[in-house]
């Protein structure tokens, strides 16, 4: 009989550390869309780390739908402080040419005038410029909307692994 307790009680302890990581530390992410192709692909399942919120360039993001409509996931391009245009399908960030060696050959980014990223905000885009609902569009996205970094790919598993 106490062999059956102390089962249902590590049963239960596995249980609620299961839903608290689940809750605060990590999320699956299903993506639909191919706005991050070659990155990620439709129907790819990534995980979503809600506790990194210290942004870098060129890290992958989720976005909460409260600023835009829906989740979307995008590639972050832009910090706080910089100057961000493409020219001639190249852009520049303060100045400086931006090297994108994630894009798939082909790639094409139409020209935008120059934006400047308030504090606390990010310049996000996708990596498949021509089907990507982006900051080009929505402006930039405030730190607030930013739920979490994505850096492992989960599913299908000939696609598994760390994001470049």
């Amino acid at each position: 009989m106490k062999k059956i307790a102390k089962n249902n009680l590590s049963f239960i302890i596995t249980l609620v550390i299961v839903i608290a990581l689940r809750l605060f530390v990590f999320s699956p992410v299903y993506i639909d869309g191919v706005s991050m192709y070659p990155t990620l692909d439709d129907n790819d399942f990534v995980i979503l780390n809600l506790l990194d919120k210290s942004i870098e360039r060129f890290d992958v993001v989720v976005i909460d739908k409260d600023y835009s409509g829906k989740d979307l996931i995008k590639r972050v391009i832009g910090l706080p402080g910089d100057r961000i245009y493409c020219n001639e399908n190249q852009i520049f960030i303060n100045g400086e040419l931006l090297v994108e060696e994630f894009l798939s050959e082909g790639s094409y980014t139409e020209d935008f005038s120059e934006v400047v990223v308030g504090k606390g905000s990010y310049f996000v885009i996708g990596d498949n410029r021509s089907n990507s609902l982006d900051s080009r569009l929505h402006g930039v996205v405030e730190h607030e909307y930013i739920r979490g970094t994505v850096k492992f790919v989960f599913f299908p598993f000939k696609r598994i692994g760390f994001l470049k």
